[in-house]
């Protein structure tokens, strides 16, 4: 997956790595071309790496500045969407019950909305409600399995695998996320695309 977003000032670029996070990778690469340095910084995210790299202006705030920023919203997508801990929003909705409903922050019902857009317009091909299925084959946060599943499990699993299965519902406190199943979703392949478009957001305004 690649991106690229111009500054306002012509010819600057900025550039965003993220490293692999749960088996993507991904890349936004954007050259900078006015013949100034190229500044940078990075560090650990989400159990791999990230980096920055841009051509300052005038008025571009130190990188500690900028640095703190980025990970900031690092933290705070981590804390919310990854499957990999037990105290995001994600995987405290995944441990609810069938006919549960939650608060989520704003970032996992855009998310949500995006991932309805994409089945949709998929015919169903994409579907964030795999993690189950991921995970019985061990390709899901707790990783490989000694015994792949049967028969009987795989028709258990079909049972709770499907978007149908999620929906959003208005509520007084705001609108909250609900499962009519013992479903689990997962963002695993939009996450990393949603977090350096808030990166680059940032970046622009600062």
């Amino acid at each position: 997956m690649t991106s690229a977003v111009e500054a306002p000032e012509a010819g600057r670029r900025v550039a965003i790595g993220l490293g692999r996070w749960a088996c993507i990778g991904l890349t936004v690469l954007l050259a900078a071309c006015n013949g100034k340095e190229v500044q940078s910084f990075g560090g650990p995210t989400m159990g791999s790496t990230y980096r920055v790299q841009y051509v300052a202006g005038d008025k571009t705030p130190k990188a500690e500045r900028l640095q703190a920023g980025v990970e900031a919203i690092l933290a705070e997508v981590d804390r919310t969407v990854s499957t990999y801990r037990n105290d995001s929003d994600v995987s405290r909705f995944n441990a609810a019950p069938a006919g549960a409903c939650a608060q989520v922050p704003p970032s996992v019902l855009q998310l949500y909305g995006y991932a309805r857009t994409l089945n949709r317009e998929s015919g169903g091909a994409f579907d964030i409600t795999l993690l189950p299925a991921l995970s019985a084959w061990g390709f899901g946060p707790r990783g490989r399995v000694d015994v792949h599943p049967g028969a009987d499990r795989l028709r258990a699993l079909r049972g709770v695998v499907g978007m149908d299965h999620i929906r959003t519902e208005a509520a007084p406190g705001g609108e909250v996320l609900c499962k009519d199943s013992a479903s689990a979703i997962e963002f695993n392949s939009v996450a990393a695309g949603y977090t350096v478009d808030r990166v680059t957001a940032y970046l622009k305004s600062q």
